[in-house]
């Protein structure tokens, strides 16, 4: 019993390296354009967050669209420990924020949004979508990355030809 509540902080610290995702890969697409990205139908509210995160994702296609800007999707829950890791150590930071200069946000919390969710596939989270102008997904970033989640929004920035 000694044994096993000395290994409990080391496994906690497993999970929550871990993430929240059944696969901490990073996948990056080759410009096939998702089905779901393509759909309508109204995905959210029509509500922008502080710090001017979008949580309806058709809205902030349009915007995308025309302001000629690409799309930062976030698939998120307020109980995933890696997901706060981006809001508290990532999001905040200079080098995201004028990086998110070309990028219009998108909050997608898979709780309330779970129908979404699951037309892109979403089997994990932090789940990190990066789309062109039309909403044409080029990049897909599975678990917590850091601050390296700058370089992928610079290759899918470039990638679109923007």
């Amino acid at each position: 019993m000694k044994h096993l509540k000395a290994l409990l902080p080391a496994i906690a610290l497993i999970f929550v390296i871990a993430g929240c995702e059944q696969s901490a890969e990073t996948e990056k697409l080759t410009g096939s354009n998702s089905s779901a990205s393509n759909e309508s139908k109204d995905n959210g509210t029509a509500k922008t967050e502080s710090g001017g995160w979008h949580t309806n994702l058709d809205e902030a296609k349009q915007l995308a669209k025309s302001q000629n800007k690409m799309l930062f999707v976030d698939f998120t829950a307020s109980w995933c420990p890696p997901c706060q890791m981006y809001i508290e150590e990532v999001f905040p930071t200079n080098a995201f924020k004028k990086a998110a200069e070309d990028y219009i946000l998108v909050k997608i919390d898979t709780d309330e949004q779970g129908e979404l969710a699951n037309k892109f596939g979403v089997s994990g989270i932090p789940d990190i979508r990066l789309m062109d102008p039309n909403g044409k997904e080029i990049a897909k970033v599975v678990g917590f990355k850091g601050a390296d989640i700058i370089k992928d929004m610079e290759a899918a920035k470039k990638k679109a030809g923007l």
